[in-house]
């Protein structure tokens, strides 16, 4: 009986010194805070009453994840998309619903481990607001395609007064072209699509000209959420940023109440 107990402790220690992937089991000890970015001063719990996994370092309590695939409030990393600062100087990952703090691991010397990951969708975070009342998170993110998204420089000036004058009570139900026209550009409303399953307007800023062959006459691209109430500077920021990254960029809308992060204000 004696020798069967000492299996099982055995058993329990691996597993929490050890992070397995694809590429096999490494020995790491997870103990990385994800904000201050230093090592933990005691185990990386979960705290019940709080409801997120956290540990205290020598600058005062982290948030922190056991493993580098799950967030600190126990959401799995979306798939594709892995612990990382991505940009940022803290590390973190998107979910299914929203985003979250993470951690990376580290190796027993104290080093950080280098992990083979897959590559990582080309999306960047432009900006977020959270709205503590409500409890829920604004955010803009821009995924550059330039074989999409034309280069717009000739159009600057028209295009930012066009921007300018938009206004959500614009927004009809359905697919519907010129919401907005000036001389040369126009904004399109090109239908509905279907988007972590919600639907989602597909607004394009276009040149009033045919288009030719392997030739693309859109200036930017927004994709927004139907029936969420987003400001219209949200959506003239999202416009002005599509067209600077010749990117699309999509308004995302969380309800979830996650803490504040530093990182560039919508506002």
């Amino acid at each position: 009986m004696g020798d069967v107990l000492k299996i099982l402790l055995s058993v329990v220690l691996l597993s929490r010194l050890c992070w397995t992937q694809d590429y096999g089991t490494i020995p790491v000890k997870p103990t990385i805070s994800s904000t201050y970015r230093i090592e933990c001063k005691d185990d990386c719990e979960f705290h019940t009453e709080d409801s997120y996994y956290w540990c205290n370092t020598e600058k005062g309590w982290d948030y922190c994840s056991p493993v580098p695939d799950l967030t600190y409030t126990s959401d799995p990393c979306r798939e594709g998309h892995f612990c990382d600062t991505h940009g940022y100087y803290y590390t973190w990952c998107w979910t299914e619903s929203s985003w979250g703090y993470c951690s990376l691991p580290q190796n027993h010397d104290g080093s950080k481990i280098i992990v083979r990951q897959k590559r990582q969708p080309n999306t960047v975070e432009i900006c977020s607001v959270h709205d503590k009342a409500k409890k829920r998170r604004t955010t803009l993110t821009a995924q550059p395609n330039s074989n999409v998204i034309a280069d717009g420089n000739s159009w600057k000036k028209e295009m930012s007064d066009l921007i300018e004058n938009w206004k959500n009570d614009k927004l009809p139900d359905q697919a519907k072209s010129e919401l907005i026209k000036s001389k040369n550009l126009r904004i399109d409303l090109q239908g509905l699509l279907k988007r972590s399953n919600q639907n989602y307007y597909n607004l394009q800023i276009q040149i009033n000209k045919k288009r030719g062959n392997n030739e693309s006459t859109t200036l930017a691209q927004v994709i927004m959420p139907v029936d969420e109430d987003i400001p219209d500077r949200y959506v003239r920021r999202a416009f002005a940023e599509s067209a600077k990254q010749r990117a699309r960029v999509f308004i995302d809308v969380t309800s979830n109440n996650i803490p504040i992060r530093q990182g560039q204000n919508c506002d």
